[in-house]
């Protein structure tokens, strides 16, 4: 049996109902602290610990936000010839809109808490796109004929660098749940993200929203056809039905296009709790499977 992404089994509609670890408060802010830049994501150590034989030395967090300042520094040296003024400005703006992962961009509220132009921060956030800093999510359109909202959702490209920006440390995500929410949502984006780049068809990340019922879900998974995935992150232990209105409200919206929705959380269960929808855990995105048989 050939093994396959996670998310080429939802598109199979081949869940794997095996148990998986739980993930503790420790393991996620660690994942999180770390990030998946190659370059920057070396262990972090903990006070007094020594590194095993034979692995390379623990990063503390200090060393980390070392390297992650300079590798933020070093690609906008690249993409900017201009002063130090426009850089410090840009890197500036970078970790404001870093800080909070997964917020909806509002750009005249980020001009002023920025205290510059709305036309400023659209280009601060098109050269940080272009130098593949920032990633911006935008909203899925079930009609043609609806008018697409206008503010898309901002990622870093890796949970690392907005961990950096948000000054963030180990007991800030184990005890603030607004901030760990955050950072949960900005990992399973890096990681679906990483998994849709070699899928078997084009896939693109969107998130979805009706304001008017107060309906959203996080991430939605569309393919060329039309059809889709709806991704909720809980960071939580188990998950009921009520953590299905919004995908709920996403099917009944896009009917037949509506692939499947999954609920990912922090537990170890996978089950069902719709037609067409399924709690997973977060773990089951880099435990690897089989498929099934063709």
């Amino acid at each position: 049996m050939a093994l396959t992404s996670v998310v080429e089994q939802w598109w199979d509609r081949d869940i794997s109902t095996a148990t998986t670890d739980e993930i503790g408060l420790d393991e996620l802010a660690h994942r999180i602290l770390r990030g998946g830049l190659p370059t920057i994501a070396l262990p972090i150590s903990s006070p007094g610990q020594r590194p095993p034989i034979n692995e390379h030395p623990a990063l503390s967090n200090y060393d980390q936000g070392l390297r992650r300042a300079a590798y933020i520094e070093g690609v906008l040296h690249l993409a900017l010839s201009d002063t130090r003024v426009v850089h410090a400005r840009l890197l500036q703006t970078f970790r404001y809109l870093s800080a909070n992962p997964a917020r909806i961009l509002n750009v005249n509220r980020a001009a002023s808490e920025s205290g510059v132009s709305a036309a400023t921060i659209k280009s601060d956030i098109e050269i940080a796109t272009s130098a593949f800093l920032l990633q911006q999510v935008f909203a899925l359109r079930p009609s043609q004929h609806q008018t697409a909202i206008s503010h898309p959702r901002l990622f870093t490209h890796d949970v690392g660098l907005a961990a950096w920006a948000a000054n963030a440390s180990p007991e800030r995500i184990i005890h603030e749940p607004t901030l760990r929410g955050a950072f949960l949502e900005a990992l399973v984006f890096h990681e679906l993200s990483a998994q849709t780049a070699w899928s078997v068809e084009p896939v693109d990340i969107l998130h979805w929203r009706d304001t008017r019922a107060r309906r959203e879900v996080d991430l939605v998974l569309r393919r060329s056809d039309g059809r889709a995935i709806g991704v909720e992150v809980k960071a939580a232990s188990s998950v009921s039905t009520g953590d299905t209105r919004g995908l709920t409200a996403l099917a009944d919206r896009l009917g037949p296009l509506f692939h499947l929705g999954v609920v990912l959380h922090t537990g170890r269960f996978t089950h069902q709790l719709d037609d067409k929808i399924w709690a997973a855990p977060i773990t089951s995105l880099w435990t690897r499977h089989s498929s099934k048989p063709s």
